[in-house]
């Protein structure tokens, strides 16, 4: 959904609007920034009315009434100034909006006529090789379009310097290295969707922390991953938006459509694509919008860069749409000694184990979770861009980190004997396989542990239960997110006469690929949905092996 910052709201007591310093911007840009490519090339940039009022001016505009003082070693005060109110831009807009252009234009802006400190360096930000030199390109040709920067500014293969050499730009890759010692005034993240963990914006903006008046410029369209900092950065923003959050330092500029528009709907292209009749045609908009329902890849990529909706465009099998709407507010505290029935995939020693408990309550059920993940995998996790997100997760409260460098099963064990004294635990599947060590002790304490086959005859009518109570909105997940990542992990293998079970993802490769949780609420759902169609005889019948009782 479309989400800005309400000025409106803005409190009048702290800060003010400085409408000569934001008229003071728009001039600038629109005298000495151009056009550095396409048709327009070489020609002034005259800025749109959105790009005025919902960034330029409020970002340059808005400033504490309260004056920010500057002091030298022995405490005198050599400079005061009125601070900006937003230190952050989370610019989110669909492909060809011109957010490369404008945001290079504010880089030129700064590196000119900031004169908070004396010195200013701005480094933009970029994931790999490829996206430096994108990211590169684009300040370096519009400042090279530009008369007076050039006048003011020399241009080196990797750095544009003033000529008093007090301020500079430059790209900072993941393969850049450390930097250490580097003091940032300005951070551009272009394209944050492309960046596989947050480590390089956080390390950027926590080295600016020395300078007086530092500045994050965010700058992207969405994407395709779910788990990354781009799409954690996007939905943080719109909660700021909604008042969710409170975030005074960030301005807030995000263009997209509602999970429930008609993507084909020109008045829907009308509203999300601000540039639409500008820099895209209404007839080249709906070129791609024929493309787009001729595959479901051409239309996953129709709605990721043109109306700027996140997706996951990987063979997953219930879309992030369907997932999230099938949730609903609801007080956990009321399922205190109810019925329910559980589900557990071990998986592995050294990955993540999942554990759920589903409960009826009304036509629906509500399902809660448990993740353990063994200490040594998170710090692992650290330098594992796939995974890099388990270490928030784990913050959260949201997986039990255990001891060692493989799963604790006596804290897999003690966790849900605490669940089943809180709960009424009517039963737990669990797959055979590695089970044993959990399995064991739970037995011992009376828990009724039943074995899940894991092959397609077996998980069939658990799974397809699954996916007809997600998608009636029937099954609430209360919005877990290591159980939303996973659902976007999972794909979905069909046999015949609609035979069904859950898979993993294709990728370019597996590893860090995890759909445990859904498993474990497959399994679970079909023992609460119809215990009698997962049984010891169904495992055997599929599998023609033994069953020992433990």
């Amino acid at each position: 959904m479309s989400a800005f910052t309400d000025i409106s709201k803005i409190d009048k007591k702290k800060y003010y609007f400085d409408e000569v310093a934001a008229d003071s911007a728009v001039r600038y840009i629109e005298t000495h920034c151009y056009h550095a490519e396409g048709p327009l090339s070489g020609t002034p940039l005259i800025l749109q009315e959105w790009q005025k009022e919902r960034i330029i001016k409020p970002l340059f505009g808005w400033k504490h009434i309260n004056p920010t003082e500057i002091k030298d070693a022995n405490g005198n005060v050599i400079k005061s100034f009125n601070k900006r109110k937003f230190s952050t831009l989370h610019m989110e807009v669909p492909k060809k909006s011109g957010k490369g252009t404008l945001s290079s234009a504010i880089i030129q802006l700064l590196m000119d006529i900031d004169q908070t400190e004396d010195t200013m360096q701005v480094v933009g930000l970029a994931w790999g090789r490829e996206q430096a030199k994108i990211v590169w390109d684009m300040v370096n040709k519009s400042m090279k379009a530009s008369a007076r920067a050039k006048d003011k500014f020399t241009f080196y293969a990797k750095s544009i310097l003033s000529k008093d050499s007090k301020r500079v730009y430059k790209v900072w890759s993941k393969e850049t290295g450390s930097n250490d010692g580097q003091m940032p005034s300005v951070v551009l993240a272009d394209e944050l969707h492309e960046h596989k963990s947050g480590t390089l914006l956080e390390m950027a903006e926590k080295s600016t922390i020395t300078r007086a008046q530092p500045l994050t410029l965010i700058t992207t369209t969405a994407g395709s991953n779910l788990e990354g900092i781009g799409f954690e950065r996007s939905e943080y923003a719109k909660k700021v938006s909604k008042g969710i959050i409170k975030d005074e330092t960030l301005l807030v500029c995000v263009y997209c459509a509602e999970k429930d528009d008609d993507i084909y709907d020109p008045k829907v292209w009308a509203a999300v694509h601000p540039m639409l009749g500008v820099s895209i045609s209404i007839d080249k908009m709906q070129e791609f919008a024929n493309k787009a329902k001729a595959s479901a890849a051409a239309e996953n990529s129709f709605k990721r860069y043109y109306l700027n909706i996140w997706n996951n465009t990987k063979s997953q099998w219930i879309s992030d749409t369907v997932w999230m709407d099938s949730m609903w507010d609801f007080d956990t505290t009321e399922l205190i000694g109810r019925p329910c029935w559980g589900g557990l995939d071990l998986s592995s020693t050294t990955d993540t184990t999942a554990f759920s408990l589903v409960f009826p309550v009304g036509d629906g059920y509500v399902s809660l979770n448990w993740f353990f993940l063994p200490e040594e995998k998170t710090k692992e996790s650290i330098n594992e861009e796939k995974i890099r997100q388990y270490v928030g997760w784990i913050r959260d409260g949201y997986i039990v980190e255990t001891e060692g460098n493989v799963i604790d099963k006596r804290e897999v064990v003690k966790t849900i004997l605490e669940q089943c004294e809180k709960y009424d635990v009517q039963a737990i599947a669990y797959d055979p396989h590695l089970s044993v060590d959990v399995v064991h002790p739970l037995t011992e304490e009376g828990v009724n542990c039943v074995p899940h086959g894991q092959g397609i005859v077996a998980m069939t009518f658990p799974t397809s239960k699954f996916e007809e109570l997600i998608l009636s909105k029937k099954f609430n997940h209360l919005g877990n997110p290591v159980l939303r990542w996973m659902n976007t992990n999972c794909s979905l293998k069909e046999g015949d006469s609609g035979a069904m079970k859950p898979d993993k993802v294709t990728t370019g490769s597996k590893r860090n690929v995890r759909n445990d949780g859904i498993v474990s609420n497959i399994m679970a759902c079909g023992l609460a949905c119809d215990p009698s169609n997962v049984s010891q005889k169904s495992y055997l019948e599929e599998t023609g092996g033994e069953i020992f009782s433990i």
